[in-house]
Protein backbone atom coordinates (compact mmCIF):
# COMPACT_ATOMS: atom_id res chain seq x y z
CA UNK A 1 0.00 0.00 0.00
CA UNK A 2 1.51 3.33 -1.12
CA UNK A 3 -1.17 5.73 0.07
CA UNK A 4 -1.17 7.73 -3.15
CA UNK A 5 -4.95 8.23 -3.37
CA UNK A 6 -7.17 10.12 -0.95
CA UNK A 7 -10.82 9.49 -0.13
CA UNK A 8 -13.77 11.01 1.72
CA UNK A 9 -16.65 9.31 3.49
CA UNK A 10 -19.96 10.18 1.82
CA UNK A 11 -22.90 9.36 4.08
CA UNK A 12 -24.74 12.61 4.83
CA UNK A 13 -27.76 13.59 2.73
CA UNK A 14 -30.20 16.49 2.91
CA UNK A 15 -32.73 14.21 4.62
CA UNK A 16 -30.25 12.08 6.54
CA UNK A 17 -27.87 13.87 8.90
CA UNK A 18 -27.75 12.41 12.39
CA UNK A 19 -30.09 9.68 11.08
CA UNK A 20 -27.45 7.96 8.97
CA UNK A 21 -29.81 5.04 8.32
CA UNK A 22 -32.36 7.35 6.70
CA UNK A 23 -30.48 7.71 3.40
CA UNK A 24 -32.24 7.63 0.01
CA UNK A 25 -29.20 6.93 -2.21
CA UNK A 26 -29.57 3.43 -3.65
CA UNK A 27 -27.51 0.83 -5.49
CA UNK A 28 -29.34 -1.73 -7.62
CA UNK A 29 -27.63 -4.99 -8.49
CA UNK A 30 -27.14 -5.64 -12.21
CA UNK A 31 -25.39 -8.21 -14.36
CA UNK A 32 -22.43 -5.82 -14.63
CA UNK A 33 -22.28 -5.02 -10.91
CA UNK A 34 -24.27 -2.14 -9.42
CA UNK A 35 -26.18 0.95 -10.58
CA UNK A 36 -25.85 3.87 -8.16
CA UNK A 37 -28.39 6.72 -7.89
CA UNK A 38 -28.85 9.50 -5.36
CA UNK A 39 -27.00 12.41 -3.82
CA UNK A 40 -24.84 13.39 -0.85
CA UNK A 41 -24.08 16.72 0.81
CA UNK A 42 -21.57 18.33 3.21
CA UNK A 43 -18.84 15.94 2.05
CA UNK A 44 -15.67 17.25 3.69
CA UNK A 45 -12.50 17.47 1.59
CA UNK A 46 -14.42 16.21 -1.45
CA UNK A 47 -12.56 18.63 -3.69
CA UNK A 48 -9.27 16.87 -3.02
CA UNK A 49 -10.51 13.28 -2.91
CA UNK A 50 -9.81 10.75 -5.66
CA UNK A 51 -12.63 8.45 -4.57
CA UNK A 52 -15.45 8.26 -2.03
CA UNK A 53 -16.83 5.68 0.37
CA UNK A 54 -20.52 6.01 -0.40
CA UNK A 55 -23.35 4.55 1.65
CA UNK A 56 -26.32 3.31 -0.38
CA UNK A 57 -29.43 1.24 0.14
CA UNK A 58 -29.17 -2.21 -1.45
CA UNK A 59 -32.47 -3.40 -0.02
CA UNK A 60 -35.51 -2.17 1.89
CA UNK A 61 -33.68 -2.28 5.23
CA UNK A 62 -30.16 -2.87 3.94
CA UNK A 63 -27.25 -0.44 3.56
CA UNK A 64 -23.96 -1.21 1.84
CA UNK A 65 -20.76 0.78 1.27
CA UNK A 66 -19.19 1.36 -2.14
CA UNK A 67 -15.87 2.74 -3.32
CA UNK A 68 -16.76 5.26 -6.02
CA UNK A 69 -14.08 6.90 -8.17
CA UNK A 70 -14.42 10.57 -8.98
CA UNK A 71 -14.92 11.10 -12.70
CA UNK A 72 -17.07 8.06 -13.41
CA UNK A 73 -19.84 8.67 -16.00
CA UNK A 74 -22.94 9.93 -14.20
CA UNK A 75 -20.98 11.08 -11.13
CA UNK A 76 -21.20 14.87 -10.76
CA UNK A 77 -19.45 16.98 -8.14
CA UNK A 78 -21.75 19.83 -7.12
CA UNK A 79 -21.20 23.12 -5.36
CA UNK A 80 -19.02 23.76 -2.34
CA UNK A 81 -21.37 24.71 0.49
CA UNK A 82 -19.87 27.83 2.06
CA UNK A 83 -19.82 27.67 5.84
CA UNK A 84 -19.79 30.04 8.79
CA UNK A 85 -16.59 28.33 9.91
CA UNK A 86 -14.17 25.63 8.70
CA UNK A 87 -13.57 27.74 5.62
CA UNK A 88 -10.30 26.00 4.83
CA UNK A 89 -12.16 22.76 4.08
CA UNK A 90 -14.50 22.25 1.10
CA UNK A 91 -17.92 20.68 1.80
CA UNK A 92 -19.26 19.40 -1.50
CA UNK A 93 -22.50 18.09 -2.90
CA UNK A 94 -22.26 14.82 -4.88
CA UNK A 95 -24.76 13.52 -7.44
CA UNK A 96 -25.05 9.98 -8.80
CA UNK A 97 -27.12 9.41 -11.94
CA UNK A 98 -27.03 5.76 -13.07
CA UNK A 99 -23.36 5.40 -12.11
CA UNK A 100 -22.16 1.94 -13.14
CA UNK A 101 -20.05 0.26 -10.45
CA UNK A 102 -18.03 -2.93 -10.82
CA UNK A 103 -18.70 -5.78 -8.36
CA UNK A 104 -15.34 -5.20 -6.63
CA UNK A 105 -16.40 -1.68 -5.58
CA UNK A 106 -18.59 -3.16 -2.84
CA UNK A 107 -16.74 -2.64 0.44
CA UNK A 108 -17.14 -5.60 2.74
CA UNK A 109 -20.28 -7.71 2.52
CA UNK A 110 -23.59 -6.61 1.10
CA UNK A 111 -25.80 -5.16 3.81
CA UNK A 112 -22.91 -4.50 6.22
CA UNK A 113 -22.40 -0.89 5.19
CA UNK A 114 -24.15 0.70 8.16
CA UNK A 115 -22.11 -1.40 10.59
CA UNK A 116 -18.88 -0.50 8.76
CA UNK A 117 -19.79 3.19 8.75
CA UNK A 118 -20.67 3.31 12.44
CA UNK A 119 -17.47 1.49 13.37
CA UNK A 120 -15.37 3.97 11.40
CA UNK A 121 -17.30 7.00 12.62
CA UNK A 122 -16.75 6.03 16.25
CA UNK A 123 -13.00 6.39 15.78
CA UNK A 124 -13.52 9.57 13.74
CA UNK A 125 -15.62 11.10 16.53
CA UNK A 126 -12.96 10.39 19.11
CA UNK A 127 -10.01 11.60 17.01
CA UNK A 128 -11.38 14.34 14.78
CA UNK A 129 -13.99 15.71 17.16
CA UNK A 130 -13.00 14.80 20.72
CA UNK A 131 -9.20 15.03 20.48
CA UNK A 132 -9.30 17.92 18.01
CA UNK A 133 -11.69 19.91 20.20
CA UNK A 134 -9.38 19.26 23.13
CA UNK A 135 -6.32 20.45 21.20
CA UNK A 136 -8.05 23.59 19.98
CA UNK A 137 -9.34 24.44 23.44
CA UNK A 138 -5.89 23.93 24.94
CA UNK A 139 -4.36 26.22 22.31
CA UNK A 140 -6.98 28.93 22.83
CA UNK A 141 -6.57 28.69 26.60
CA UNK A 142 -2.82 29.28 26.26
CA UNK A 143 -3.55 32.38 24.18
CA UNK A 144 -5.93 33.56 26.90
CA UNK A 145 -3.39 33.06 29.68
CA UNK A 146 -0.66 34.92 27.78
CA UNK A 147 -3.01 37.78 26.99
CA UNK A 148 -4.37 38.34 30.51
CA UNK A 149 -0.80 38.31 31.83
CA UNK A 150 0.12 41.15 29.44
CA UNK A 151 -3.01 43.26 29.00
CA UNK A 152 -3.33 46.07 31.56
CA UNK A 153 -6.38 48.05 32.60
CA UNK A 154 -6.82 50.34 35.61
CA UNK A 155 -3.08 50.15 36.20
CA UNK A 156 -2.83 46.37 36.59
CA UNK A 157 -2.85 43.17 34.58
CA UNK A 158 -6.39 42.02 33.85
CA UNK A 159 -5.33 38.57 35.03
CA UNK A 160 -5.28 40.00 38.55
CA UNK A 161 -9.05 40.54 38.48
CA UNK A 162 -10.98 37.70 40.09
CA UNK A 163 -13.73 37.54 37.47
CA UNK A 164 -11.08 37.11 34.78
CA UNK A 165 -9.43 34.43 36.91
CA UNK A 166 -12.75 32.57 37.03
CA UNK A 167 -12.79 32.33 33.23
CA UNK A 168 -9.24 30.95 33.30
CA UNK A 169 -9.92 28.49 36.12
CA UNK A 170 -13.13 27.16 34.56
CA UNK A 171 -11.32 26.65 31.25
CA UNK A 172 -8.40 24.81 32.85
CA UNK A 173 -10.76 22.52 34.75
CA UNK A 174 -12.85 21.71 31.70
CA UNK A 175 -9.88 21.14 29.38
CA UNK A 176 -8.36 18.68 31.83
CA UNK A 177 -11.68 16.90 32.35
CA UNK A 178 -12.07 16.51 28.57
CA UNK A 179 -8.51 15.21 28.25
CA UNK A 180 -9.12 12.38 30.71
CA UNK A 181 -12.36 11.47 28.95
CA UNK A 182 -10.52 11.28 25.62
CA UNK A 183 -7.73 9.18 27.18
CA UNK A 184 -10.24 6.78 28.76
CA UNK A 185 -12.13 6.21 25.50
CA UNK A 186 -8.87 5.76 23.55
CA UNK A 187 -7.60 3.28 26.15
CA UNK A 188 -10.82 1.27 25.86
CA UNK A 189 -10.43 1.06 22.09
CA UNK A 190 -6.80 -0.03 22.47
CA UNK A 191 -7.91 -2.79 24.86
CA UNK A 192 -10.54 -4.00 22.39
CA UNK A 193 -13.50 -2.88 24.52
CA UNK A 194 -16.75 -1.44 23.19
CA UNK A 195 -16.36 2.31 23.76
CA UNK A 196 -19.51 3.59 22.05
CA UNK A 197 -20.99 5.19 25.14
CA UNK A 198 -17.66 6.69 26.24
CA UNK A 199 -17.11 8.18 22.77
CA UNK A 200 -20.64 9.61 22.82
CA UNK A 201 -19.81 11.27 26.16
CA UNK A 202 -16.56 12.63 24.73
CA UNK A 203 -18.37 13.96 21.66
CA UNK A 204 -20.85 15.91 23.79
CA UNK A 205 -18.47 17.15 26.47
CA UNK A 206 -15.45 18.04 24.32
CA UNK A 207 -17.55 19.79 21.70
CA UNK A 208 -19.44 21.88 24.23
CA UNK A 209 -16.30 22.51 26.28
CA UNK A 210 -14.58 23.94 23.21
CA UNK A 211 -17.51 26.27 22.66
CA UNK A 212 -17.34 27.55 26.23
CA UNK A 213 -13.56 28.07 26.13
CA UNK A 214 -13.56 30.04 22.88
CA UNK A 215 -16.51 32.10 24.11
CA UNK A 216 -14.50 33.05 27.18
CA UNK A 217 -11.56 33.89 24.93
CA UNK A 218 -13.66 36.35 22.95
CA UNK A 219 -14.78 37.92 26.22
CA UNK A 220 -11.28 38.25 27.66
CA UNK A 221 -9.77 39.58 24.45
CA UNK A 222 -12.58 42.12 24.34
CA UNK A 223 -12.95 44.12 21.13
CA UNK A 224 -9.85 42.52 19.63
CA UNK A 225 -11.39 39.09 20.16
CA UNK A 226 -14.16 40.16 17.80
CA UNK A 227 -11.77 41.46 15.12
CA UNK A 228 -10.41 39.65 12.08
CA UNK A 229 -6.92 40.81 13.01
CA UNK A 230 -6.67 38.04 15.61
CA UNK A 231 -7.57 34.35 15.13
CA UNK A 232 -9.93 34.29 18.13
CA UNK A 233 -13.03 35.08 16.07
CA UNK A 234 -12.15 32.26 13.68
CA UNK A 235 -11.80 29.77 16.52
CA UNK A 236 -15.18 30.98 17.79
CA UNK A 237 -16.85 30.37 14.42
CA UNK A 238 -15.13 27.03 13.85
CA UNK A 239 -16.12 25.73 17.28
CA UNK A 240 -19.86 26.00 16.74
CA UNK A 241 -20.16 23.10 14.31
CA UNK A 242 -18.55 20.65 16.75
CA UNK A 243 -21.93 20.31 18.45
CA UNK A 244 -23.50 19.40 15.11
CA UNK A 245 -21.30 17.25 12.88
CA UNK A 246 -20.69 13.54 13.48
CA UNK A 247 -23.94 13.36 15.41
CA UNK A 248 -25.49 16.27 17.27
CA UNK A 249 -25.14 16.71 21.02
CA UNK A 250 -28.80 15.78 21.35
CA UNK A 251 -28.31 12.47 19.52
CA UNK A 252 -25.30 11.51 21.63
CA UNK A 253 -27.09 12.44 24.85
CA UNK A 254 -29.84 10.08 23.77
CA UNK A 255 -27.26 7.32 23.19
CA UNK A 256 -25.81 7.84 26.68
CA UNK A 257 -29.22 8.01 28.36
CA UNK A 258 -30.59 4.87 26.68
CA UNK A 259 -27.43 2.91 27.44
CA UNK A 260 -27.46 4.04 31.07
CA UNK A 261 -31.11 3.02 31.52
CA UNK A 262 -30.22 -0.39 30.07
CA UNK A 263 -26.80 -1.02 31.65
CA UNK A 264 -27.09 0.97 34.86
CA UNK A 265 -24.21 2.06 37.09
CA UNK A 266 -21.52 0.38 34.97
CA UNK A 267 -21.39 3.59 32.90
CA UNK A 268 -20.58 5.86 35.83
CA UNK A 269 -19.39 3.76 38.79
CA UNK A 270 -15.83 2.41 38.47
CA UNK A 271 -16.58 -0.36 40.98
CA UNK A 272 -19.24 -2.00 38.78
Amino acid sequence: MQGLRTCSIAITETGAGSDAAGIKTSARKTDAGWLLNGSKCFISDGQWSDFFLVSAKTGEKEISMFMVDKGLPGFTVGKDQLMMGLRGTPHLELYFDDVVLEPLTLLGEQGQGFKLAMGALNVVRLAQVGARALGKASHVLELMVNYVNERKQFGQKIGDFQLVQQHIADSVIEVNAARWMVYKAAWMLDQGFDAREQIAMVKVYAAEMLGRVVDRAVQLFGGMGFCKELPIERYYRDARVYRIFDGTSEIHRTVVAKSTLKKGAVLFDVHR
